[in-house]
């Protein structure tokens, strides 16, 4: 599964997708948003912060639970968009869309992880399946949760941040190319 870094990163992807983004500079000008999709994006990771167990514990049998599902994304997207709506007096579906797939990222990420909790995979569609869905397709390293600042979570961390941030450039610079014309 990605780090807290892929997440956010990810969250900052669907902020520069939803602006249409062109600039590094314009991410300063929506750093509300900004902070707002990375929380969005790392929310299902809430479940780690269990003071009854033991913290952090990636391999806790809480941990992929009903907070990784879609049901949770859709109900936390309308609260978002229900706060926004309250502020700005007007619905905006745009924004539940944007705030769904940002929380929903989290659960497709997770989902290209070697998920060894007991029991394996995630209740995606919960409650109208219990069953646990994990794909046979790995894309993540191990992480280990022994040691949060090992080499192995550095280097790890590294190549999240370099493949994350060449992302964003991509679209930052297919954003400018489309104004442009």
């Amino acid at each position: 599964m990605p780090s807290p870094i892929g997440h956010s990163i990810t969250g900052i992807i669907f902020l520069v997708l939803w602006r249409r983004l062109r600039h590094w500079r314009e991410l300063l000008q929506y750093w509300r948003e900004g902070i707002l999709f990375i929380l969005l994006a790392d929310l299902p990771d809430i479940d780690l912060f269990n003071p009854s167990e033991k913290m952090f514990d990636l391999y806790s049998p809480h941990h992929h639970g009903e907070i990784h599902t879609f049901a949770f994304a859709f109900f936390v997207a309308l609260v978002v968009t229900g706060l926004n709506s309250y502020r700005i007096k007007k619905w905006n579906w745009k924004l539940w869309g944007w705030a769904f797939a940002a929380i929903s990222s989290h659960i497709v990420l997770d989902l290209f992880f070697s998920n060894s909790t007991t029991p394996p995979g995630m209740p995606i569609f919960w409650p109208f399946l219990k069953e646990r869905i994990i794909l046979p397709i790995h894309w993540y390293y191990y992480w280990e949760k022994s040691d949060i600042f090992s080499s192995t979570n550095f280097i790890n961390g590294v190549g999240e941040g370099v493949v994350g941030t060449t992302l964003i450039a991509l679209i930052l610079w297919r954003n400018s190319k489309k104004r442009k014309r």
